[in-house]
Parts: C-alpha cells; structure tokens; sequence
C-alpha cells in the first residue's frame, strides 16, 4: 500500500449528502463519493492483499486522508466469526496509539457492518522503492534514510507492535525527506496459526508472489522477499522478524541486488537459512555496515541483535563516522559575544524643526564621508554593507530625534514632567548623540579589514530606552563624568572594530580616572570592555577577573540589566572557554534574576536563552537545550521580527543541537534558514555568512550528500578568499572542515594535505599556540592511525598536547581524546609499555567523569584492554573488557 501520492485533485464537497451503501471489494470505483463513517472517499490511492487506500475528506475536521477498506474475507474464520475484526481493531487502536516522526500516523478506526477502516497520514511522496530509483544515491544518504525507518519500526516494538511485511514499498518519503513507515501491524491482524495447524506448504512448485502481495493461504503473512526464516515456517514472530527484513530492504537498496534469491519458495527458503552472503567486493560502503547487516541476517532470531537500537546505532555509527574536532572550531555561536550586532530600530517621526540637534553628528556631510571611505576599502562587497550600516544610522537618529521631542513635549506641552527631570532626559540623550557621533566617526575610518564588523561598530550605541523617566539615574552627572563617558563609547567602537589591544590600552589609560571619580557604574562598564577585549585575545582567565570585579560594580550601583549582562559574559567565559560548564549555567541562572528584577529587555533574554541552551547542550541536556533555544527563537520573533540577525545566531546552534540528536535534515533546514538571514544583512561575503555555509556542508556529510558538501564547501572557502585572501582565520577553518569531507570520501592523503594546510594558515594568523591547532592536529593524527601510520599520527599528538599545555588546558576534559590518540598511536608502533602509561592516565581521567569526549569508548576500552594483556596483566584486561561490553550496552540504552 501506499499514500504517498500528490493531495492535488479534485474531491467532493463535503456539504454535500453520502448516498446509502458503502464501498464494496471489487468494485472499487464506485466507491467514490461514497461515505464510511465522517469521510467522503474522492479517489483510489491503490490495492493490496490487505484491502482498498482510498483517497478521502474528513468531514469533519477538512482534511484529506489516506482510508484503507480492510477487505472483509480477511476478517472472519470459515464459521464466520468476528473474532478477527474484533482483534483487528484492537491492533489498529493500538497503532493509532503510536505517535513518531518515522511512522505514518492513524487518525481513525472504524467500523460500519462488516467494513473494517483505518484513516491515515496522507504523505505527498514517493514510497522508498521509487524514491530509491529517482537517481543514484550515495551509500550514506541511503543508510540514514533506513534507519529513520528502523526508529519508526523500533517505536511499534515498544508498543508491542510487530509490522510484517517491512518492505521498501511500505515506507513513504516525505517531501522534506523524512522516512515514514506505514502498515504496521496489519500483516498481524491475519489468523495466527494454532499449535495444532501444519506449517505451511512451501514445495518446489510454489513461485515467489511479487512484492507487493501477501501470501494470505495457511499460516503465513509477508512478502517472501524480505521474510525471515522463522516467517517463512509459520512460526510466531517477534521483533526480530523486523530486524531481517530491514537488514534485506538495505542490502538491496546499496548492492541492488537481493541478499538471496531462488526461482521458488523452497530455494528462497534454503538460501536464508545457510545464511547471509559475504558483502560485495571493492565496496565504499564501511565494513562496519556489511557487519552490522550480515548480523541482521543470520537465519536464528537468536543470532541477530538483542533488539532494533543496538542494530540502528551500529548503522548510524558508520554513516556519520567519527566525532570530528572541527565542530569546536565552528560550531557554537554566541549572540552575547565580544561585542554585538546591528539590528534594525524601528523608524521614529522626525521631529519638526530639530534637524539640527544631528549637525556634526550624521548630516549629509557625515553621510558622503562614510560614503567615501567605505568605497575607498575596494571591496567588491562594499555597497551592500554601506546600504546596511546607512539604514542602521538612519533609524537610530531618527529615534533619537523622536525621544529628545518627547521629552521636551512630556514637560511643554503635555505637563506631564517638571523642568528638572526634562534636563536629566536631555543630558542622557545628549550622550547617546555624542555616542552617535563617534561611532560615525570611527566608521569613516573603516579599511578592507574592519569593515566586516561595521554591523558590530553601530551596535556599541547606546540604547535610548536608557533615557526613559523609570531609567534614569537618581544621582545627577558632573561634567568629569560626561567626558569619562564619551571617552568609554570609544573604548566600545574599538572593541567592536576588533582592535583588542587598542581598546586594551585606551582602558589602562582610562582606568585611574574612572577609580577616582568613584561611579560603580562607569567602573562596571569599563570592566566589561577590559574583559570582553581579553576576551577576543583568547586570554580567558584574565578576562574572568576582571568580569568578577566588575560584577561587584553592578551590584553597587544597583544596575540590575549590567549585572544580567555580565553574568551573560561570565557564563560564556567559565562555561564554554574555560570548560566549567555547570559553573556557567550557575551565571545563567544569575543573569536570568537580574533581568526578572530589571525588568525584560527582549534582546537581553534572548542572549541568556541563548547561553542556556549552548551550556546545556554541551551538558548532553539536549531537551533543555531544545527547550532554551525554542524560547530564544520565540522572544526574537515577537519582539524583534523573525529575520532580525539574532536568530541566525539561535538557528545555527539548534542546528548543532538537531545534528547531534541525528537529525540531520531538520540541521540543514535550520542552517539554510540563517544562511538566508545572514545574507540579507551581512551579505554573502562576511565571514559569518561563510561560516553558516561551512556549517551546512558538514550536515550534507552526514546526510550522505557528499558532492553537495564539497561544493558548499568549496562555496564558502571561495567567498572568504574573494574578500579576504587566503589567510583569514576562517580559511583555515574551512579547510579543517575540507579535510573530515574528503577523510569521509575514503581520500585520507588529501586529507591529511588539507588538514595541514589549515594549521599552517591558523598558525600564522593566529599564532603558534593557538588553541584551534590543537584541533586540527587532533584531526590529523587520527586520520594517520586509520590509515596505519601510527609513527607519524603519534607526533601529531605530541603537537597537540604541546599547544594544550601552552594554553593552560592540559587537565580540562576536552585533552582527553588526544590523550586516547597517542596512547593508541604509542601501542600500535609497538612501544607497549609507554603506551600503558597513557592509558593508564586515560583510564583515570575516565573515571573522574572526562570520558565523554571519547569517540567510540567500549572500541577505544577493548584497545588498551590489549595492551594490558601484551604487558603481562590478563586480570586487567579481563575487567577492560567486561567494562567495554557494559559500555557498549549503556550506550545503546542510552540512544534516543
């Protein structure tokens, strides 16, 4: 059976009467325009053993349905008893009971006389087998699309569901690529044979039924192509019938030939039970498929794995290969960052006769200035930015202009303020005019190498909801404090420009006069830009301090929305940079007090959601993850507009949520959206922009679209050097990224090549011990080691070390898969006995909770488990080993 057929056509309208009758088997067509129950049947979708799939309308609730018509002989035994629909009825309950991604879903069971019908998920696509011959598919895309299938096989088990007929025919292809299995528990609703019937009659006669019929006669149910021995000899199924039936769909699906053949039943029959064929030879599928398959396939149920999910993750394993240290290159992207974005204000009205308070900060003559300086960059890429950075300008003026009337108006006309509090709105929005002209300022001074961050420039200033009654400062400002002031708005524009030392040394310079003027709040101000400028030199500890003390500030000042900023920072700095990972949700959870107590600032909120679900995914907490980012997304599209640039930041980290829960076609989806977001306002050249990109060909990877991957990849590296020549940092990102795509293409000395060209261009635009090199040469001693080159992997995982030692990161638990890489490198060169010594550090660290990071831990356990017993202690080995297998199956257990 199948639905997956185009809802376009034409249906009855359903305000129109059903004549009497209901549909009758053999003649189909007269069925339409008929009713059964509250659908109007409107068209035939197919015929099968089990009955009539309609094309329906519910009545009810104006949706169309796939209704499949239960043909009535298949209902009653030869006394003509109800048992058999009474028991149909019950499994289809049930089954309509189980809601999951990968099955069809029932909507409805009824009956009406002797007609049983299910309404089903109508899925506008091909079923498998048609999708399967649409066009060639590479070995990858194909495995993730059959264990999607498993999954939704796997959730019927749970709910004591046994399908049957698994076959390629049963599985619909949604349009957005999604597997959904159909049928489930049909072939059960058949007569169970009794202890006292024979088995069935399989004799050299009997030809192979085609694919999409049921053999219905005695005992037994199923397509023979695809039935397991026990299925075959009519013996009661379990799961494990399943299981087989997969294992055959995938092995015809990636060879195009059947597992076993024979010109009857009986030769079908004998091919299966002598057991599964050895795999093709010279196949780029992994061995570790071809295993996991043959073992599918073995002719005992006994034989095949415990249950469907230890099957599926040895499947999934091989098709997304391993963990690859790039993600911590790319990966996590963070909206509070070192310094913000620009995003579009609402335009205010102009006020009447005020255009002159923007002389000397954007008039016309500031406009052609910024004008000149961004087309003397000689970017090809200028014009869009500049239309961008104009706007932005633009609004914020044109709001400002709109507060300065308000408060004039609040106080002239509309008697609603005195004269004095008029003053304190005024000196604040004189301020933020100062701000204003030192951003444009700064902006005319723009090169080919700043200009990237114009977007972060315009976003240093100030917001003007500052300047509201509710938010001004009880204590009036001195005219030292205005000056210290606007001199911080430049420490800002500096730090957003990406001139870290510069805005480094503006703040020594700065720092005795804001200490002597005694403000909390000029201090705390000052110690967020010392620490965000740390920041962007990679120098996490020092930034650390210097965040605590001007936490401290915050809270003496009472400023309750700079503590939730801080405490945002903070959360980034011991979370993610310096690995205390709990310790930073611990921030998060202050930031989110403050803000509460501060009252909510959306863009605020949406920062600390942010931070939230980074920290918890790195947790493993990927729910609480999910959850934070869906109400980050929420916030945005409320408050700031569902293309505001924040949202790419939300997207692309619940992208990276959605890859690591397997789910890589919602990831491209998510990556694809913020690449669009991205463009619009950053354009197609930023580096931020590109990086979306390199992103999206990692997720092609895993999908199985290798050639797609190659070219986004391609793609991005091409926008970055077209701007920013081959040095930029990115590049060399994206070459690590270049790399893991051809390692997975089976090209390891390409590879190796790309993963060194990327250190070289990271050492040299970063520096020699910048922690990213610790990544790539990670990366490519574990490329070595696959390839049997133990020695030279082994020095890669020296180098590594060497970086993390430079950068204070030696004990952190993200050391520990270079740890695991040498040890392996150090036993397979032979040199046993310093590679126990690693292990044994290994082993310890594991057991300190720092295990987490190792890729395929019960393989890596097996591996010093050898090198124990080749160093004279079996007693060790022997527990390595039983601690292997009990990871093995936690880690099955564990799978979503």
């Amino acid at each position: 059976m199948s639905s997956g057929l185009d809802t376009d056509g034409s249906h009855e309208d359903d305000t129109v009467a059903c004549p009497d009758g209901r549909p009758q088997a053999g003649r189909i067509e007269e069925a339409i325009g008929r009713c059964l129950g509250k659908y109007v049947i409107t068209g035939v979708l197919g015929r099968g053993g089990m009955g009539v799939v309609y094309r329906a309308m519910d009545r009810d609730l104006e949706r169309e349905v796939a209704l499949k018509v239960l043909s009535p002989e298949l209902l009653h035994d030869e006394e003509g008893t109800r048992q058999e629909s009474e028991r149909l009825l019950r499994e289809a309950r049930a089954q309509a009971q189980l809601s999951h991604p990968n099955v069809v879903s029932i909507f409805d069971v009824g009956r009406e006389g002797d007609e049983v019908y299910l309404a089903m998920e109508l899925v506008p696509g091909p079923d498998l087998r048609a999708w399967l011959r649409e066009r060639p598919r590479s070995w990858r895309e194909v495995v993730s699309v059959f264990v999607g299938a498993g999954r939704g096989l796997q959730a019927a088990h749970a709910v004591g569901l046994v399908h049957r007929d698994f076959k390629p025919a049963n599985v619909l292809m949604g349009q957005e690529g999604r597997a959904r299995v159909t049928d489930f528990g049909l072939a059960r609703m058949v007569r169970e044979p009794s202890r006292d019937e024979p088995e069935a009659d399989f004799g050299e006669d009997s030809g192979l039924v085609d694919d999409d019929e049921l053999t219905v006669e005695g005992t037994v149910v199923g397509t023979p192509a695809y039935m397991a021995p026990e299925q075959h000899a009519g013996r009661p199924l379990s799961p494990a019938a399943d299981q087989y039936a997969l294992c055959v769909a995938l092995w015809e699906a990636l060879t195009g030939a059947r597992p076993f053949g024979g010109t009857g039943l009986a030769e079908l029959m004998r091919a299966k039970l002598h057991g599964p064929p050895e795999p093709p030879a010279r196949s780029e599928v992994p061995p570790a498929v071809w295993r996991a398959l043959r073992r599918g396939l073995m002719p005992s149920p006994e034989e095949r794995f415990a249950s469907m999910e230890p099957l599926l993750q040895a499947l999934r394993g091989s098709a997304t290969g391993r963990r690859w240290w790039v993600a911590g290159l790319v990966a996590v992207v963070a909206t509070a960052g070192v310094a913000g974005l620009v995003w579009p204000t609402e335009s205010a009205s102009v006020c009447p006769g005020d255009g002159e308070a923007l002389a000397g900060r954007w008039d016309e003559g500031a406009r052609d200035e910024l004008r000149r300086a961004f087309a003397a960059t000689g970017r090809s890429d200028y014009g869009p930015t500049l239309a961008r950075t104009e706007q932005a300008l633009d609004d914020y003026a044109a709001a400002w202009l709109g507060e300065r009337r308000d408060a004039c108006e609040a106080t002239r006309v509309r008697g609603e303020q005195d004269e004095a509090t008029m003053d304190r709105r005024m000196v604040c929005l004189d301020r933020a005019g100062e701000a204003l002209r030192r951003v444009v300022t700064a902006l005319a001074r723009i090169d080919a190498g700043t200009m990237d961050r114009a977007a972060q420039v315009v976003d240093t200033l100030p917001e003007l909801d500052a300047c509201a009654v509710s938010a001004l400062e009880a204590v009036p400002s001195t005219p030292e404090e205005e000056a210290l002031r606007a001199e911080l708005v430049e420490l800002d524009v500096e730090l957003a420009a990406g001139r870290f030392e510069a805005a480094l040394g503006l703040a020594e310079i700065l720092g005795p006069r804001v200490q002597a003027l005694g403000r909390p709040a000029l201090v705390a101000k000052l110690g967020m830009v010392q620490a965000k400028a740390l920041e962007g030199l990679a120098r996490h500890v020092e930034a650390h301090e210097h965040l605590q003390r001007a936490l401290e500030a915050a809270h003496e000042a009472r400023d309750d929305r700079a503590v939730a900023r801080l405490a945002v920072v903070l959360a980034w700095n011991v979370g993610i940079h310096q690995s205390r990972t709990r310790e930073g949700l611990g921030w998060v959870r202050t930031a989110e007090a403050a803000l509460e107590r501060a009252g909510d600032e959306p863009s605020l909120r949406a920062e600390v959601l942010n931070a939230r679900g980074v920290l918890s995914m790195d947790l493993g907490e990927l729910d609480a993850a999910a959850e934070a980012f869906g109400a980050a997304i929420a916030t945005v599209e409320e408050h700031l507009g569902d293309d505001d640039l924040r949202m790419a930041g939300v997207l692309v980290n619940l992208a990276i949520l959605e890859g690591q829960r397997g789910d890589h076609q919602r990831a491209e989806i998510l990556q694809r959206r913020a690449l669009a977001i991205r463009e619009r306002w950053q354009g197609r050249d930023h580096p931020d922009t590109a990086a979306v990109l390199n992103n999206l060909s990692t997720t092609l990877v895993s999908l199985g679209r290798d050639e797609e991957a190659l070219a986004a990849n391609e793609e991005a590296l091409a926008r970055i050097r077209r701007v920013h020549g081959d040095e930029h940092p990115l590049v060399g990102t994206m070459l690590v990224a270049r790399g893991v795509l051809l390692y997975e293409q089976k090209r390891r000395g390409e590879a190796v090549a790309q993963l060194r060209e990327a250190a070289r261009v990271i050492d040299r635009a970063l520096g020699s011990d910048h922690r990213n090199l610790a990544v790539v040469y990670n990366d490519i001693g574990y490329v070595l080691l696959e390839d049997g080159k133990p020695e030279p992997a082994r020095w890669e995982f020296d180098r590594a070390l060497a970086v993390v030692r430079m950068n204070g990161a030696y004990e952190q638990a993200s050391t520990v898969p270079v740890l695991v890489g040498l040890a392996w490198a150090l036993g397979d060169s032979g040199q046993l006995e310093a590679a126990r010594e690693r292990w044994d550090e290994v082993l310890a660290r594991v057991d300190a909770g720092q295990g987490d990071g190792i890729d395929d831990l019960p393989a890596q356990l097996r591996r010093a488990a050898a090198i124990y017993e080749r160093t004279g202690d079996p007693e060790r080995a022997a527990a390595l080993q039983a601690r292997a297998e009990a990871s093995g199956r936690a880690s099955a257990a564990a799978q979503p």
